[in-house]
């Protein structure tokens, strides 16, 4: 077996492009280099999820069923925003801090219970940082694009199956 591809020349690597969708986030937001750790973990794997989807490992889903697929109507990529949502809305900036608020929503909301008061509104609030955190820990890792795409995989026997009989 030669090496002569080796000797004395240096070849460059291709590059990994990212698709035309995926830079045009990145500029249109230009909150990647101003995001703090926990906004970028978000940006980073909604970026990577539209590599995946480009690529028909992961497929769209669309969030809207009566609109054509763009990645501003998949519900994956949705999801993921409606998380940065709940990131600035609340201000964090850790990841301390969103088990803080969680702990104090609860308090909030059995304070309340024990009161008679409603606490409709904590509750709400108390959602949505769950659905945060639950989101983040899949991220934080790794599993969050490789859950989507096996759940997928697991789907896809299925859906063929159904479709023989």
């Amino acid at each position: 077996m030669s090496t002569d591809f080796c000797k004395g020349k240096r070849q460059a690597l291709p590059k990994r492009e990212m698709p035309a969708q995926g830079r045009d986030y990145e500029i249109k937001s230009g909150k990647l280099n101003l995001a703090n750790i926990l906004e970028k973990n978000f940006h980073i794997t909604i970026l990577n999820m539209t590599v995946e989807i480009v690529r028909f490992k992961l497929p769209p889903k669309k969030d809207n069923s009566q609109k054509i697929y763009t990645f501003q109507n998949d519900a994956n990529i949705n999801y993921l925003a409606e998380q940065l949502q709940t990131i600035r809305h609340f201000h964090f900036t850790s990841r301390e801090q969103i088990y803080a608020k969680a702990d104090e929503l609860q308090t909030a909301i059995r304070e309340n219970q024990a009161q008679g008061e409603n606490s409709d509104s904590e509750q709400k609030k108390l959602l949505r940082v769950k659905e945060l955190i639950r989101a983040y820990e899949k991220i934080v890792e790794g599993n969050y694009i490789d859950d989507l795409v096996r759940a997928q995989k697991e789907r896809e026997p299925h859906h063929y199956a159904k479709k023989r009989r």
